[in-house]
């Protein structure tokens, strides 16, 4: 039942999106939370000059034996993004059992490399910061006590996974510190 409630984040553009839509997000593929999903797609319409969009996709849409670690994050973590050094989060990955569980929940993303992931029109939210609110007091105050449970290693129960990632979808995150 938990596996159903996770919902990994694909950072990409507004000019690639038509393709995405047509065929489909195609293997391997760099998935991972919507914080550094939206770096990606930061990244990503930056490049092309179109807009950052961010396509959300239940864990059900995945072949789940197809999910590994991401080497490329472990290696060069967005510390920024993640709000930890680098030395920080190495630490953590050397106690963690190195699956791809681990990796998202360190790291934040994950490797996929089975079949492509279909993705339908309602999947794909734009997620330039400036568009969205900042939560208020208590929806900011949660979101941080998530983070701090995630930076010291904690799993968050299915409860506390469903609302994350209620408020990384609805609201700009990007400022709210540990």
């Amino acid at each position: 039942m938990e596996a159903t409630r996770l919902v990994l984040y694909y950072g990409t553009s507004s000019r690639q999106l038509p393709a995405i839509l047509a065929t489909g997000i195609a293997s391997p593929s760099w998935w991972g939370t919507q914080v550094v999903a939206s770096y990606y797609a930061e990244t990503v319409a930056e490049e092309d000059e179109s807009e950052p969009v961010v396509v959300e996709a239940s864990i059900n849409q995945f072949d789940m034996s197809a999910l590994e670690a991401d080497g490329n994050s472990i290696a060069e973590p967005l510390t920024h993004t993640l709000r930890s050094t680098e030395d920080a989060l190495y630490r953590r990955w050397q106690k963690s059992d190195g699956s791809w569980k681990s990796s998202l929940r360190i790291y934040g993303s994950v490797i996929y490399r089975g079949t492509a992931v279909k993705i339908e029109a309602n999947q794909a939210v734009n997620i330039s910061p400036a568009t969205k609110p900042q939560p208020n007091g208590a929806q900011a105050d949660n979101y941080r006590r998530m983070l701090r449970l995630l930076s010291w290693g904690r799993q968050l129960s299915p409860e506390d996974q469903n609302i994350k990632s209620y408020i990384e979808r609805k609201y700009d995150v990007s400022r709210i510190k540990i």
